[in-house]
């Protein structure tokens, strides 16, 4: 072998070991989170596909440790509606079969958030469009007669709100 194709060879897989990681820069958010001290935040979760509400949950929950570890202090509100209503109910009678098993993992995600202080609402009128009795819903969310009331009031009080679809 020649001198040149070694050195060929040497590259390649130095190359291919830096990129054997994902990426080989370190990403961050630290321009956005310059001088901030806390955020409050309102999540509006109202998607009809249960496991994009489990997986949106994950990311709700990515986002709090994110600013945790970046020493932000962070108010969390999350809100159901829609036809997420149907995945935060104590009975199973809202969700079709193939949906009970991403309904459980849910039922979970709202078990550990209250855990963790995050408080949660359900909007009364998505649940009398979809005739869910208001007693159904999950002990650790609060129903409350209208959660666009909820999203203007908490964004006059300075929230920030993030639509997840």
């Amino acid at each position: 072998m020649t001198r040149h194709s070694t050195i060929t060879i040497l590259a390649v897989v130095l190359l291919l070991f830096s990129c054997h990681n994902g990426y080989a820069k370190e990403f961050n958010n630290k321009r956005a989170l310059a001088h901030l001290d806390a955020v409050k935040v309102y999540f509006d979760v109202k998607t009809k596909d249960p496991d994009k509400l489990a997986l949106q949950l994950g990311q709700i929950s990515e986002t709090m440790q994110q600013l945790a570890k970046a020493g932000v202090k962070a108010e969390i509100i999350i809100g159901f509606r829609s036809q997420a209503s149907k995945f935060v109910t104590k009975a199973d009678d809202y969700a079709l079969e193939e949906e009970l098993e991403a309904k459980k993992k849910i039922q979970e995600w709202v078990q550990r958030f209250r855990g963790l202080g995050v408080f949660m609402e359900q909007c009364l009128i998505s649940a009398t469009i979809q005739d869910i009795d208001p007693d159904d819903f999950l002990p650790e969310i609060e129903v409350v007669k209208s959660s666009y009331i909820s999203m203007i009031a908490y964004q006059a009080k300075g929230y920030s709100q993030v639509t997840m679809d």
